[in-house]
């Protein structure tokens, strides 16, 4: 394939509330979209959004990645298959581009798919039947956490995402009793720390949540290291999410270093063997050779789960990871999209069917090709 064309625009979005991350509150939500042609006259677009206090790229240095690599796109004859856009050099030169990755890539494999004239997710021939499973998630205060599981269970989902790690450990108890009391014992109940505790102190929370049968809790310790041992002093399963970034920096090194010896005799490897999900965010942390990693980890007759998870990116963005959801995640395993509900307007010209717990691929699918280049600002070619 060849790419005759290459455009790249920039988006503000602001939050319907903001957002804290890391000591600070998040207003808006910035980003470019990467605006794709073939020879053809086929069109596709991408997503590059860091996220501030995640990402390892700012905006400024996003964009630079993206102009550079957009010119090495038009620039070559031919772009044999998705493999390929590793060797473009500027994704050669250090590990702090995910976001801008993720652009390109995806807006490749939805010009690809495009030629084909069909959904990126169906190209695999073991597609699915065209429906995805997404989790609710239940952020904020305790009014605003009892109304969000209402509305999930009114919507049909079958499982939930709880964010934890206040201040107080009561709180967070009385949080987990009161969302379980509403979403019942059938609906998949999850937890996501973020890192915030001490093995000690995730073991007394562990201990405590035992009869809350939770099916995992994200990063409930500082170091990654200490997840078997909160594992095994609570029972509880442990998901991996931002330890992933360590994964990711391993792999790397063992790719540039030829000498540095195998990845897999590193000691984060039985912590990742160890997990009961890996909750990957492909616009914060990606490579090849970290979506390869994560992909045979998780891969049918594994005992892991491969949970994609979005952001707050728009609805280019989420629109993407639903179909990277719909071909690398197993088809009972609901995905993690809600932080789109937080974006209003979105540059699309009408916003994502995702509301509920089960959702239509092909209808999201339309939805994402349709952007309002009204709400966009045109940066590059100048």
């Amino acid at each position: 394939m060849r790419i005759a064309k290459a455009e790249i625009f920039q988006y503000t979005l602001d939050l319907q509330t903001p957002i804290p991350l890391r000591g600070n509150l998040l207003h808006q939500r910035a980003g470019f979209l990467l605006k794709l042609y073939d020879a053809e006259g086929h069109t596709a677009w991408g997503e590059a959004a860091p996220l501030p206090g995640f990402s390892r790229e700012n905006l400024d240095a996003c964009q630079r990645t993206l102009v550079i690599a957009a010119r090495s796109l038009i620039a070559r004859d031919e772009v044999p298959d998705d493999g390929a856009l590793d060797t473009l050099p500027v994704f050669q030169t250090t590990m702090a581009q995910s976001a801008a990755y993720f652009a390109v890539e995806s807006a490749w494999r939805q010009l690809f798919a495009a030629q084909s004239n069909c959904p990126l997710w169906q190209l695999r021939e073991d597609s699915r039947d065209g429906t995805l499973l997404l989790n609710a998630l239940l952020t904020g205060d305790k009014d605003t956490i009892r109304k969000q599981a209402e509305r999930a269970m009114a919507l049909g989902y079958r499982a939930v995402k709880l964010k934890v790690g206040r201040e107080k450990m009561t709180d967070d108890l009385g949080l987990l009793k009161m969302v379980r009391s509403i979403i019942g014992p059938e609906t998949e109940l999850r937890l996501d720390a973020n890192q915030v505790w001490s093995l000690d102190d995730a073991i007394l929370f562990g201990k405590a949540a035992q009869q809350s049968n939770i099916s995992y809790i994200e990063e409930p310790c500082t170091s990654p290291f200490e997840l078997p041992a909160f594992r095994e002093a609570t029972g509880i399963d442990y998901a991996i999410d931002e330890s992933i970034h360590h994964i990711h920096d391993r792999i790397h090194e063992r790719t540039a270093h030829a000498g540095a010896g195998p990845f897999r005799d590193l000691p984060i490897v039985p912590v990742v063997q160890g997990a009961k999900a890996l909750v990957w965010k492909p616009t914060l942390i990606h490579s090849p050779e970290l979506g390869n990693f994560l992909f045979e980890e998780t891969r049918p007759g594994q005992t892991k789960i491969l949970v994609i998870s979005g952001s707050f990116e728009s609805g280019v963005g989420t629109a993407a990871l639903a179909a990277y959801a719909a071909m690398f995640s197993a088809e009972s395993v609901p995905v993690g999209l809600d932080t789109y509900r937080w974006l209003d307007p979105d540059v699309l010209q009408q916003r994502l069917p995702l509301d509920g717990g089960v959702v239509d691929l092909h209808a999201i699918h339309q939805a994402g090709r349709a952007v309002d280049e009204s709400k966009l600002t045109p940066i590059w070619p100048t």
